[in-house]
């Protein structure tokens, strides 16, 4: 097992963080492909031939990072190389903003006439969320649209060397429903899933020192579930926080 930084990596396969963003990239090559060697995990053969690197990011909670960082050092221990990556097309507040274009419009679309009566009992803060969409017009949703398939397009092409993208699933711990801010999204890493349109999961890997979960977010291609659902079990079984219960819920 070695780390290596990103001039020294040239394989296809591997997993980046990226510095400053919370980001990381990880790989898993086919099971065909012909540059793997065998990791023994829990008794059984998996083909990998990843990469993944330490980094600095920011824009989350001491304790997201810390459970971020030793997500890394787990998949570090099942073979991943380290490399860095500078940039992406978008920012994931980029990547938030140009979804919910999207999504507004879209939601309208679908119940919006039931959001427009208001003698209807709706709750009362989404209610404004569908309503938004009735200010996107026709034009607008249609240049978001052409504006996700150009997006899709360069991200594809940054990321062609690599399988999977992997997050933090939120960049907080969980917090009380009552002191959730319902004008703002907490989704900044999952919706970039929803505009790129990929496949992905979130898979619990940690507890902060409140005891409250953390999760990774693995995000692979368009119709590439399997990748994601085998780099999923091979962290599990190397891992047990999936067999963990918070303390608060055996109070």
């Amino acid at each position: 097992m070695t780390r290596q930084g990103a001039s020294a990596r040239g394989t296809k396969r591997a997993l980046l963080a990226l510095a400053g963003t919370l980001l990381a990239l990880a790989a898993m090559p086919a099971l065909a492909g012909a540059h793997h060697r065998d990791v023994r995990v829990s008794g059984t053969y998996v083909p990998y031939d990843f990469g993944t690197t330490q980094c600095a990011p920011t824009g989350a909670s001491p304790d997201i990072l810390a459970c971020f960082d030793a997500s890394l050092d787990v998949l570090a221990n099942l073979g991943v190389e380290v490399v860095q990556l500078d940039s992406l097309p978008l920012s994931f507040a980029e990547f938030a903003e140009r979804t919910g274009t999207i999504i507004y419009a879209e939601g309208y679309s679908v119940v919006g006439d039931l959001c427009d009566q208001t003698d209807l009992p709706l709750d009362e803060d989404v209610r404004p969320r569908i309503l938004a969409g009735k200010r996107v017009s026709a034009r607008q949703y249609l240049d978001a649209l052409a504006e996700q398939g150009r997006i899709k397009a360069q991200f594809a092409a940054a990321l062609d060397a690599f399988d999977v993208l992997a997050t933090p699933t939120v960049g907080t711990p969980a917090i009380p429903l009552d002191h959730v801010d319902q004008t703002a999204t907490r989704g900044g890493f999952t919706r970039t899933v929803n505009l790129l349109e990929r496949c992905t999961l979130t898979v619990l890997n940690g507890f902060t020192e409140e005891d409250l979960p953390s999760g990774l977010q693995l995000i692979g291609r368009a119709y590439d579930a399997g990748t994601v659902l085998r780099i999923r079990w091979a962290y599990e079984q190397a891992t047990d926080w999936h067999n963990r219960i918070p303390s608060r819920l055996l109070d």
